[in-house]
């Protein structure tokens, strides 16, 4: 039987989610140097999006290199412990889709309702790829010793269908 996740460490999770707007991303390239960034993003049906240029040094990665540990962190100015910070750091492969599909204008939609004017420049610049992220296994820390390892059952509240295991 699967490991069970503690309710009260899906909340947490869940509510990291909902509150932040960009995520960190921590990507590879062909030649494996590491590259921090990060980039806003979006959920529908449970999925992470993000929308980035073609030009930008972590899309290229992305395309080169489908994987990505993304983590959501919790602002300095909102942390009573500055050594532990919340976060939820995840793995995932990445999927691009097409601009030509329901799902971009579906997703586009959304990081305008989500971000605004900005996002309605972008969204008709041609050097940008809309990147889906399908988590495969995350951790939240909530503080000093509290680590854990969320189950299936947390990852597809979390994540719903984009929620897959990583195939070794």
């Amino acid at each position: 039987m699967a490991r069970q996740t503690a309710p009260e460490v899906i909340k947490q999770a869940l509510e990291l989610v909902a509150q932040m707007r960009t995520l960190q991303l921590a990507t590879v390239a062909t030649d494996a140097a590491p590259l921090a960034s990060y980039a806003p993003f979006v959920q529908h049906d449970g999925a992470l999006f993000v929308y980035l240029s073609r030009l930008a040094q972590h899309a290229q990665n992305l395309h080169a290199t489908p994987l990505l540990s993304a983590m959501l962190i919790r602002d300095e100015s909102h942390c009573d412990e500055i050594f532990a910070r919340p976060r939820l750091v995840f793995d995932c492969t990445v999927t691009v889709h097409a601009r030509d599909g329901a799902l971009f204008a579906t997703v586009l939609d959304q990081f305008e309702a989500r971000f605004g004017e900005t996002a309605n420049m972008v969204r008709e610049l041609s050097d940008f790829s809309l990147f889906q992220l399908h988590p495969y296994g995350a951790r939240l820390v909530s503080g000093f010793a509290r680590a854990v390892n969320l189950g299936d059952d947390a990852m597809i509240t979390l994540f719903g269908a984009s929620f897959r295991e990583r195939k070794e």
